[in-house]
């Protein structure tokens, strides 16, 4: 049988894990890593992917396509794109409504969509695997964030086919890290509860699985876009600048290839500081000719980013308390993402847990792909005792309705990471005497507060001909079912006089 992949691939990096032969095995890129930067670089009429194209981003920061995953499947109108648009060395422009990177490709104007930049990640990546395992490597596990829309799955797996991969499932990241652990999968009779700590280049995860028959299902899950391995570069890179602004009275903070030369050290430096006490920035040319040359010691980078790691705590405080569940209760923590290397972040964790197991024997960075091989290996009927489904298909927001004749307050109706399929009723009524008509706006929401002020108007469902009644005494049922496919059925119907209207809203979710 052939071999396949498990495919990760996030917002700065990706990497592959083989299923070959009964073995899985973290496989190296062509420069002999086993993270390949998720980074499309143009310059002439020459295209860079991976490595190359970051080796070339101080020079070519404008014609550079980064993060590709953070904007994949969203309006130009979303809030995330806004920031990425203030973010990007790359010019981010709206093309009917959805984002675009321009780029100048043989001295022209030229716009790439986010799918068509993971296209040409995704082809490195087969040829990468093609290189490992054999040119008839296509079946692939991908991983997608939790929080991605049914939308968002479809233009990554799309993607992925385009480039060659024949995608046997899309599952999401949290369930690709309880799986490369292999948690619950040998004991199907004991229930576990699982937290997936992610911590990755821009964004830290927190996620609370529970295990149950071999099946994973996510009870709940925190996100804080403020965090990640960006941001610690950030900060040692602005104590970077004022070092040399001491040393050589010179501010370098708005000289912009002067500090993406200081974040590229800062990244270096980080990285060393994982596994030994100092680290040297050693820049040339920094500005006007001067170099820069200093040390770094673990206990000031631990001191500069000490309020982030305590950030990090909070956010498995909260995580834990919308799960209803003590710390205590938690029996394993899995560490995903390569900024989970920092000494101090590992130290905090298994300390926040006590003597709970901290799964972190796989390399952080390829753990999801790790992972997804696995899932790739059993679809593949490897292993035909253990179910293919390993994750419960769940709601990746909330849903909230408001009637429009009535108060404008939102309705919760059907919770984030609710399983899927599901079915719920609520009952409304008429608001005003002989009220003849009611109007139902449906939301998705990123939260499952009823007043979140990121609600996105997604259907109206318009029921007509109520009977003269007064107001208050119609019975207007409302049925809401979320198909396994993610799309999502409303039915409304008057009692008395059984009118009824429906719409179906395909991949709500």
């Amino acid at each position: 049988m052939a071999a396949v992949v498990g495919v990760y691939l996030g917002n700065t990096s990706a990497s592959l894990a083989i299923h070959k032969a009964g073995r899985t095995d973290i496989i190296a890129n062509d420069a002999g890593d086993r993270v390949t930067p998720a980074l499309v670089a143009y310059s002439g009429k020459d295209k860079a992917i991976g490595l190359p194209a970051k080796q070339g981003l101080i020079r070519n920061s404008k014609n550079t396509m980064a993060r590709a995953c953070k904007i994949i499947g969203l309006r130009f109108s979303d809030d995330t794109v806004h920031q990425e648009v203030q973010d990007s060395g790359c010019k981010i422009v709206d093309k009917d409504g959805k984002p675009f990177y321009e780029v100048q490709l043989n001295e022209k104007p030229t716009l790439f969509s986010p799918k068509e930049v993971i296209k040409m990640i995704f082809e490195k990546l087969l040829e990468i695997s093609q290189a490992n395992g054999g040119n008839d490597i296509e079946e692939a596990v991908i991983t997608a964030p939790l929080n991605f829309s049914n939308e968002q799955k479809t233009e990554i797996r799309e993607a992925a086919e385009d480039a060659g991969f024949d995608v046997l499932r899309v599952i999401s990241q949290p369930a690709a890290a309880a799986l490369a652990y292999d948690i619950g999968q040998n004991d199907r009779t004991s229930l576990r509860r699982v937290l997936v700590y992610r911590l990755g280049g821009t964004t830290l995860d927190v996620t609370v699985l529970v295990v149950n028959g071999g099946m994973y299902r996510v009870i709940a899950t925190e996100s804080d876009t403020a965090l990640g391995g960006r941001k610690f570069d950030e900060l040692l890179a602005h104590h970077l600048a004022a070092e040399f602004q001491r040393q050589w009275k010179l501010d370098v903070r708005s000289n912009t290839r002067a500090m993406a030369k200081l974040r590229a050290s800062a990244e270096n430096c980080k990285h060393i500081l994982s596994s030994r006490d100092t680290a040297t920035c050693a820049i040339e040319s920094l500005c006007e000719g001067i170099d820069m040359n200093t040390k770094v010691s673990r206990a000031r980078f631990e001191s500069l980013c000490w309020s982030l790691f305590q950030q990090s705590l909070s956010s498995i405080d909260r995580v834990l308390s919308t799960a209803n569940i003590s710390r205590n209760n938690v029996d394993q923590v899995v560490l995903v993402g390569g900024s989970t290397r920092i000494p101090k972040i590992k130290q905090l964790v298994q300390e926040y847990f006590a003597e709970k197991e901290v799964c972190q024997t796989i390399d952080p960075d390829s753990v999801l792909a790790y992972g997804a091989a696995i899932q790739a290996s059993l679809l593949q009927g490897r292993e035909e005792q253990i179910n293919y489904d390993i994750e419960a298909e769940c709601t990746s927001k909330a849903i909230s309705v408001m009637l429009e004749e009535a108060e404008a307050r939102l309705c919760p109706i059907i919770p984030k990471h609710s399983p899927i399929p599901l079915r719920k009723t609520h009952n409304f009524t008429t608001s005003v005497d002989n009220q003849e008509t009611v109007c139902l706006s449906v939301y998705e929401e990123d939260d499952d507060m009823a007043n979140n002020a990121g609600k996105t108007l997604v259907a109206k469902v318009v029921l007509e001909d109520i009977p003269p009644m007064a107001k208050g005494q119609a019975e207007i049922i409302g049925t809401f079912h979320i198909r396994r496919d993610g799309s999502l059925h409303i039915h409304l119907m008057e009692k008395t006089s059984e009118k009824s209207a429906d719409i179906n809203i395909d991949c709500c979710t």
